[in-house]
């Protein structure tokens, strides 16, 4: 599913590798320790690398804001595919502003595929995750 691993191309030399295997969501962060302003909106956004499956199209990773206390989706998720990653090194990929509540939760999840067909990346990297008020 993903592990905290050695990327000598992250800031700090360690991301969160997300395996082409499995796109259920697998990695994610509680905004619990966050301290927001009651009532603000925030972006979130993730710097993201795609090791893409050559020849291969589709779904590259998802992410999105879910909220586990209410056990429903907050805001926003976004899908990105193959074909939006246009650097085969680090970028950054956004989501919508949103106001966070008790309970909401950050999930990634490598790109989805059919069973019994190849995924088309092989890692998903998570470099880091900038949250900033939007208003």
């Amino acid at each position: 599913r993903g592990a905290l691993a050695d990327d000598p191309a992250a800031e700090n030399g360690r991301a969160i590798r997300l395996f082409g295997t499995c796109f259920d969501w697998t990695s994610g962060f509680d905004f619990a320790p966050c301290v927001f302003d009651e009532g603000a909106r925030y972006r979130v956004r993730v710097r993201v690398r795609v090791d893409a499956v050559p020849g291969q199209s589709g779904e590259a990773f998802s992410f999105g804001i879910y909220n586990y206390a209410q056990r429903r989706r907050a805001f926003a998720d976004r899908r990105v595919k193959t074909d939006e990653v246009k650097t085969s090194g680090y970028a950054w990929y956004e989501l919508p502003a949103w106001k966070p509540e008790t309970g909401d939760r950050l999930w990634f999840a490598s790109g989805e595929f059919r069973k019994g067909q190849p995924s088309a990346v092989r890692d998903v990297w998570i470099d880091a995750i900038e949250i900033v008020r939007a208003d």
